[in-house]
């Protein structure tokens, strides 16, 4: 995967001055370079389901690990489910909505978890991509090659829960040139370049 990022403000007002980046974050060649060409990304379905109001009035929020799936209460006795998959897409190519099969798939897997699910109705869903990086951990760090860039991105929908940390080690490192209160030269920039990609047993790799 290769991203291009543009940088301007850094020509001194000369639009032909300013710079562009290419970051290959992964081992493998660019998207013009592979056969078929094009942008990796992974889809993440969501699914609403209506709850029995006698049988699940409410619940907590949900993050279920085994069966890879997230769920939380909405309003109306509305149960938000959310399940990601291993489908490689394109923009221009991801199906938008939902097929029987997944909504059979996670209506088992939550009934499963809470049976009082068993007679909730589907209402509904929608799919989208996940923003990653190749093993699914934000980047914080200092981009070596323009003096003053610093990145903090790559969260897949982890950066608002993080955001105050993240504000802090960020701080220190444009400061100070390391962070000090967490280390996190894990999440350096270099390590896809270099193979130090994290893991976990976890197949999304967000719990590494």
């Amino acid at each position: 995967m290769v991203a291009t990022i543009f940088l301007t403000g850094f020509g001194g007002g000369d639009p032909a001055a300013d710079v562009t980046l290419e970051f290959h974050l992964s081992p493998h060649p660019p998207p013009e370079e592979e056969e078929g060409g094009g942008w990796d990304f992974v889809a993440v379905r969501k699914t609403r389901h209506r709850r029995p109001e006698s049988a699940l009035p409410d619940h907590s929020v949900l993050g279920d690990v085994p069966n890879s799936l997230s769920a939380r209460p909405d309003v109306g006795y509305l149960t938000l489910i959310g399940v990601g998959e291993e489908e490689k897409v394109s923009p221009g190519d991801l199906d938008h909505g939902v097929d029987l099969a997944v909504v059979e798939d996670v209506a088992a897997k939550l009934t499963a978890r809470m049976p009082g699910m068993e007679h909730a109705v589907f209402r509904g869903g929608w799919s989208g991509l996940f923003t990653t990086t190749p093993d699914w951990h934000p980047i914080l760090a200092r981009v070596s090659e323009v003096e003053g860039l610093y990145c903090a991105v790559g969260f897949s929908g982890h950066g608002f829960n993080l955001a105050p940390m993240v504000g802090v080690v960020m701080a220190e490192l444009v400061m100070q040139g390391e962070a000090t209160t967490i280390d996190v030269s894990m999440l350096g920039l270099d390590r896809f370049a270099e193979g130090r990609l994290m893991q976990s047993r976890y197949k999304m790799s967000v719990l590494a």
